[in-house]
C-alpha cells in the first residue's frame, strides 16, 4: 500500500528495499568511480519538528491519492494541539502548525512525501553519477535520502557546491541544515 505514495525514484518503491539497499548502491557507485566521488552528508535539524503544515497540505494536494485520504490527513494535522497541565489544571493549550508527530505510524511516510519535491529538484537539475549493479542493471543518482540525512554525490566539488545552493528549497519545506552534524568527504 505504501508504494503507491512513495516517489517513483525512491528505492523504497522496489519491494523489500530500503536503507540497506541504498547503502549497497552507494558502495557500488563509489567503486565504479574508484572511490573518487565528492560527497557531503547533510543533517536536517529537528527534521520532523520543522515541517510546515501548509507545505505538507500543498504536497498532499499534488499527490494522486483519493481526496478522502488527503482530507483526513489535513483534518488530523490541523487539529493537533499541545496541552500543558499541572495536575488537572490546564496551563496552556497551543495549536501545532509545524512538525509531524513522532511516534505516529503515518509520520515517516508524511516526512518522506515532504522531502520528495526537494529530491525531484536535485535529481532533475544536477548531473548524476552512474554505476553498475550486478551484470546488467545500471543506476544513476546524485543524492540519497536517509530520513533526516541527505547524501549528495558528484564528480567534483563544484557540483557539490551547486547542490548545496538548493538550501532555499529546503527552507521552503521548513527544515534547516544542521551544520554541526553535516560533513564533507573528499
Amino acid at each position: 500500500m505504501h508504494a503507491v505514495f512513495i516517489p517513483s525514484h525512491s528505492l523504497a518503491t522496489v519491494r523489500v528495499q530500503g536503507a540497506k539497499e541504498q547503502a549497497l548502491l552507494n558502495i557500488a557507485i563509489n567503486r565504479a568511480h574508484e572511490n573518487n566521488l565528492k560527497t557531503i552528508w547533510i543533517d536536517i535539524k529537528r527534521a520532523f519538528d520543522s515541517i510546515d503544515h501548509k507545505y505538507l497540505h500543498a504536497v498532499l494536494d499534488h499527490l494522486n491519492i483519493p481526496d478522502w485520504i488527503t482530507n483526513f490527513i489535513k483534518h488530523i494535522t490541523s487539529g493537533w494541539t499541545i496541552d500543558v497541565r499541572c495536575g488537572k489544571e490546564p496551563i496552556m493549550v497551543k495549536k501545532v502548525t509545524r512538525g509531524i508527530l513522532q511516534g505516529d505510524s503515518l509520520s515517516p511516510l508524511l516526512f518522506v512525501l515532504c522531502m520528495d519535491p526537494l529530491s525531484k529538484i536535485l535529481h532533475s537539475v544536477y548531473p548524476t553519477v552512474k554505476g553498475k549493479i550486478g551484470e546488467k542493471q545500471e543506476h544513476a543518482m546524485n543524492h540519497l535520502l536517509f530520513m533526516d540525512d541527505i547524501k549528495l554525490s558528484a564528480n567534483d566539488d563544484y557540483m557539490i557546491e551547486n547542490c548545496l545552493g538548493n538550501e532555499r528549497s529546503l527552507k521552503t519545506i521548513g527544515p534547516e541544515i544542521n551544520r554541526d552534524e553535516s560533513e564533507t568527504t573528499p
